[in-house]
């Protein structure tokens, strides 16, 4: 069953760097806060072609990496909500380009949440090509999470006690 929530949808891209990890907790956090619904989204591939010689395993076949990226995705949700993933929480795996498919999803979000990568200490290489064209391209605003648990837990608490408020009320300030 479906839940309508008052506060739209949250989209948070998921996977499983410390960004991505980050990115789900920030994005979880906030559809409590803002009474929104939560779609969890990871994307992959279709695997390619390996090559015979060197893996000895030839082409892996795109079930076998379905099934293990939707449990990737699963997991990461249980692991969130510890409680039992609620009813508002959607998870869902989907096939393309990540940047792409996370651009086409935020035609109907609140908000989208994505991890950044830190490969770099020059500003403008900071953020991954996925987060990266996201932040270009959206058609929501866009939250670029970084892969800090420090700043993951500071929110998580504001967020959490700003949620137990009675629905309809407003935020504090």
């Amino acid at each position: 069953m479906t839940v309508r929530r008052h506060g739209g949808v949250i989209v948070a891209g998921y996977d499983e760097s410390l960004g991505g990890r980050a990115a789900l907790h920030q994005a979880a956090s906030l559809a409590r806060y803002l009474d929104a619904e939560l779609r969890i989204i990871m994307v992959w591939r279709e695997p390619a072609l390996f090559d015979d010689l060197a893996t000895g395993l030839g082409e892996l076949p795109a079930d076998t990496a379905a099934d293990d990226a939707e449990r990737i995705l699963r997991r990461a949700a249980e692991a969130e909500f510890r409680g039992g993933v609620p009813s508002w929480v959607h998870c869902e795996l989907l096939l393309g380009s990540p940047a792409d498919v996370l651009i086409e999803q935020s035609s109907n979000a609140r908000m989208l949440v994505v991890g950044s990568r830190t490969h770099s200490s020059f500003a403008g290489m900071r953020l991954g090509s996925v987060s990266a064209r996201c932040t270009e391209h959206a058609l929501c605003p866009v939250l670029v999470v970084p892969p800090t648990a420090r700043l993951a837990e500071r929110e998580s608490v504001h967020v959490t006690a700003g949620a137990q408020r009675p629905p309809g009320s407003a935020p504090s300030p």
